[in-house]
């Protein structure tokens, strides 16, 4: 991509981006994986485990530990993260936290009363405080002890022990905890030990004043904030981004602009295109997405246990020259997680970091009753259809028997076909002109794609 080039360009002029030490990103899910469609590194399910490998994270600071967390547990059946927390502070490191003042945060009244601690306002402007970061040893003088860990997981029982589907990121890296400790101190209002309330930033009062593009172990990551940083805009240009497939994951999906987003790319040509939704009621753009999309490729989790928390898409994980990239964070698709929340977003472009969001999609659409093609819709099978655009007849090439279904532009079926192997030809004088999605399933594979009656 012409923009992607660009930015690479840009960043090889900004020398100080470059010149840190090795770095390391880390991805983990609360639920399991397909590693059957992995291209060489498997993803990592945290199998009740999510809580101590925070824990452990906690142990193994050596300076600062700055928290901004949406909903805490005391549950006896997670790790004691509180304890943890205790410790730290009994050994002299900084900790501070920021916690939503609308839940219950059952862990906060354990920790050490000599812990300093914020509560979000209440009221508008505000809504919540939606963050699930912690940031350690941002300042430390060994700048690879710096590390953000985030993601959709908050601190209770059943996102941590896998009730709820999520996603946990942590990066390695100094610049990018430097940015995440100055969101920190904007909502903290002070950049000491002692919070300052009233000077204390949250949701619109805030200021677009953080680093955005990083260079991390030779991938370009980018980091926003809401409500300043404009995010749903980035979410819509990631979606943009995609060239051959798209995945997403979303707890809700409000926003028409994002539904639009999706069906425009599907209307482009962008397949396959996958999506899955924690409730078809609460996403008040499911019929739009199902009817723009091709059928049965939205997928609710509506009567599974727990909830599907996460908030993440994957672009082009099928194709490595086209930008490969995962968006995720706490944000979900929404304007109130645009305009009001305290939110955070990451876009990593990697091939391997979305190949291993695409193994939990994987294992997640399948648990859905969905059945995702192999592959990119051109190594699927070998069938040819042609000509395109079209008039009164297609041509379909097939290496076995199968069949042929089209789709209009809204999603509705426009004929169904029997093919043989070889040559078919298909007469097409009753469909009225334009868009139309093709469907081709055989023993040797799915192929699906667009044209266009003329």
């Amino acid at each position: 991509m012409r923009s992607l080039q660009a930015l690479i360009f840009l960043l090889s002029c900004c020398p100080f981006l470059l010149a840190q030490a090795p770095r390391k990103i880390i991805c983990y899910f609360t639920q399991p994986v397909d590693t059957s469609v992995s291209t060489g590194v498997n993803a990592v399910y945290l199998n009740n485990t999510a809580d101590d490998t925070l824990v452990q994270y906690i142990n193994r600071a050596q300076y600062s530990i700055d928290i901004c967390i949406y909903n805490t547990t005391s549950s006896g059946s997670v790790a004691n993260i509180a304890g943890a927390l205790n410790n730290a502070y009994a050994s002299g490191k900084r900790v501070r936290v920021i916690y939503e003042g609308s839940t219950g945060n059952t862990m906060i009244p354990n920790l050490n009363a000599n812990i300093n601690r914020l509560a979000s306002p209440q009221g508008t402007p505000y809504n919540i405080m939606h963050n699930k970061f912690v940031v350690f040893d941002a300042d430390a003088p060994d700048p690879g002890l710096p590390i953000v860990w985030t993601g959709s997981m908050n601190w209770t029982t059943t996102q941590i022990n896998g009730t709820d589907a999520n996603n946990i990121v942590i990066i390695q890296d100094q610049l990018l905890a430097q940015a995440y400790q100055k969101e920190f101190e904007e909502m903290w209002g002070d950049t000491g030990l002692v919070p300052n309330a009233g000077l204390a930033r949250f949701g619109p009062m805030k200021t677009n004043n953080t680093q955005h593009v990083f260079i991390i172990e030779g991938k370009i990551v980018e980091c926003y904030f809401s409500p300043s940083d404009s995010v749903n805009q980035r979410i819509l240009t990631a979606i943009g981004s995609a060239d051959t497939d798209l995945e997403f994951a979303s707890m809700v999906i409000t926003r028409n602009d994002i539904s639009s987003a999706i069906v425009n790319n599907v209307s482009n040509g962008v397949l396959p295109t996958y999506g899955l939704v924690d409730d078809s009621v609460t996403t008040t753009e499911w019929g739009a997405l199902v009817a723009g999309m091709l059928p049965n490729t939205m997928k609710s989790a509506s009567g599974q246990p727990g909830i599907m928390h996460h908030k993440f898409l994957i672009a082009d994980q099928s194709n490595v020259v086209s930008d490969p990239l995962v968006l995720t964070g706490s944000h979900n698709w929404s304007t109130s997680a645009n305009n009001q929340n305290d939110e955070n977003t990451l876009i990593i472009h990697d091939d391997t970091i979305a190949n291993l969001y695409f193994q939990h999609f994987a294992w997640l659409y399948a648990q859905m009753g969905g059945v995702m093609s192999a592959g990119t819709p051109a190594e699927n099978t070998g069938a040819n259809v042609y000509p395109n655009p079209f008039a009164d007849r297609l041509v379909v090439q097939a290496d076995g028997a199968g069949e042929l279904t089209l789709y209009n532009s809204v999603g509705a079926k426009a004929g169904c076909w029997d093919l043989k192997p070889g040559g078919n030809e298909i007469r097409t004088d009753l469909l009225p002109g334009g868009i139309y999605f093709f469907l081709i399933e055989s023993g040797a594979g799915i192929r699906t794609g667009r044209l266009i009656r003329q």
